[in-house]
């Protein structure tokens, strides 16, 4: 799976991970844990370690580990504009909608989180907003349509997390 995410080989890790050719204790050892941590700390692949984390199951990860995740995505969310990875990413709402729905994952599993996950998802909203208010209208649609690992459109992630925020100006 390192391999596969070094390389960006986006097939195979949605082919593997949606037919569990890993396990899902390989998501949860502390070894891939850090290899994912690390690669969003760099600030590449974003959205393919995103998807990949949808798969994972937090109530089997060291809290010190999920501490370190829910700083990455707050420091995500709090870069200055010219600095913000979100922007940089192929597609800001799917990125924001899945690390929307991490931070709510992260909340269920483990309920001292829940708070602090909901104030980062307000934000996470909030910009994407923002970025669709501010997108051309032909830009929206194909963005909108776009699908995660799980082949589930970025309309559906925003109706079925309850994202509706991102529609509200």
């Amino acid at each position: 799976m390192k391999f596969a995410l070094h390389n960006y080989n986006e097939v195979f890790l949605k082919f593997a991970l949606r037919n569990l050719l890993f396990g899902p204790a390989m998501l949860s050892s502390e070894e891939m844990i850090n290899e994912l941590l690390g690669i969003l700390t760099t600030g590449t692949k974003t959205e393919l370690v995103l998807n990949c984390l949808s798969f994972t199951n937090y109530s089997l990860w060291p809290q010190r580990l999920i501490r370190q995740l829910v700083n990455l995505f707050k420091e995500i969310n709090n870069k200055q504009h010219d600095q913000n990875r979100i922007l940089l990413c192929y597609n800001t709402i799917l990125v924001i909608c899945l690390i929307s729905e991490q931070l709510v994952k992260i909340g269920k599993a483990i309920n001292a989180f829940k708070h602090e996950g909901l104030i980062v998802i307000k934000k996470l909203l909030q910009l994407g907003a923002k970025i669709i208010e501010n997108t051309d209208d032909d830009k929206i649609k194909p963005m909108l349509l776009d699908t995660d690992f799980k082949d589930r459109t970025v309309i559906n992630l925003i109706t079925s997390n309850g994202f509706q925020p991102l529609f509200m100006d």
